[in-house]
């Protein structure tokens, strides 16, 4: 009897030790100048979904993906468990993909410039889309816990600046936030992530990313290489606009940004959003008639999900005479 126990015991905890656990694989703040833009997908058929049941993947997508808020900045990839280096790509140019064609540029190295690390006992990470000359290691290097891979970039098949992390143990996929079932979402599964990252990654869903007055609407080059003047503390020129970005978010999403100045009518920009959207900007603005009034300007963001105010942040300035 005493040996059936002891074999009971050794079952049930000799899995959990063996299971690999992560440190954050970035040296940033995530929410504040690093975000979760996407999960790796619970949806077995065509459609996806997050390990929270949310919007935050796409089909088939097999990693967590963390991103900067744009190319312009130097965020390290820091490698999430210690262990030695199998494989490393540089030298892949960063740009954005865009079209059918860029896409097409990068089918032979979608991951970019990468490292992928052995941990032992059939796990591996990997990690894509590295900046351009800035992977930092060697195959057969031996990597301790936060140790440095890179910087974030935007090389192979990249939307936008990030690291696309994928944790595999003997060859399959395993997510991370969900390490016991990619085929259910919301299911009760071990966190390989350990207790300061899970904190760290918590999850969040729709989230804004940037909002900032200007003198003019930002273009989508200034979005995503962050070449946009520095925030205003007052209006200074003929136009006062507020710039947005947010991810994340669903089909049928109110998405809002409204800017007040004192003594006028509101400025709205409104959108109902016809599909899930990855990343939504938005501008609302006004034309100076005469002087800037004094008094408090304040702009508002809002995110309404059916009857729901899911997401709402203001900020404000105040003018005097």
């Amino acid at each position: 009897m005493k040996n059936v126990v002891l074999t009971l015991l050794i079952f049930l905890f000799a899995g959990p030790a063996l299971a690999l656990e992560l440190a954050l694989p970035v040296a940033c703040t995530v929410g504040t100048d690093c975000w979760v833009q996407q999960y790796a997908d619970h949806d077995a058929g065509a459609g996806s979904t997050d390990y929270a049941c949310g919007v935050a993947s796409y089909d088939g997508h097999d990693g967590t993906d963390i991103r900067g808020l744009h190319t312009g900045v130097n965020i390290a990839v820091l490698a999430a468990a210690a262990g030695r280096v199998r494989a490393v790509r540089d030298g892949v140019a960063d740009k954005l993909v865009k079209s059918p064609a860029d896409l097409a540029a990068v089918s032979k190295f979608q991951c970019g410039n990468g490292v992928v690390i052995t941990h032992g006992e059939g796990w591996e990470t990997q990690y894509c889309h590295l900046r351009k000359g800035s992977v930092s290691v060697k195959t057969r290097d031996e990597i301790g816990v936060g140790d440095q891979l890179g910087l974030i970039g935007s090389s192979g098949e990249a939307a936008f600046p990030h690291v696309h992390v994928t944790v595999r143990k003997d060859g399959k996929v395993v997510d991370p936030f969900s390490a016991d079932d990619m085929t259910d979402c919301n299911a009760a599964d071990r966190s390989l992530w350990s207790a300061s990252a899970q904190n760290a990654l918590a999850y969040k869903g729709s989230e804004l990313l940037l909002m900032q007055w200007a003198n003019a609407p930002f273009s989508e080059t200034q979005f995503e290489t962050g070449n946009f003047p520095a925030p205003q503390a007052a209006p200074d020129g003929s136009a006062l606009v507020v710039n947005a970005m947010a991810i994340n978010l669903y089909k049928d999403d109110i998405v809002s940004l409204t800017m007040t100045v004192p003594g006028q009518q509101p400025s709205v920009n409104r959108v109902v959003l016809k599909r899930n959207r990855a990343v939504q900007r938005l501008y609302a603005g006004k034309k100076r008639s005469g002087v800037w009034p004094p008094g408090r300007y304040v702009a508002r963001f809002e995110i309404v999900r059916g009857d729901v105010t899911v997401f709402s942040k203001e900020i404000s300035f105040g003018m005097k005479n």
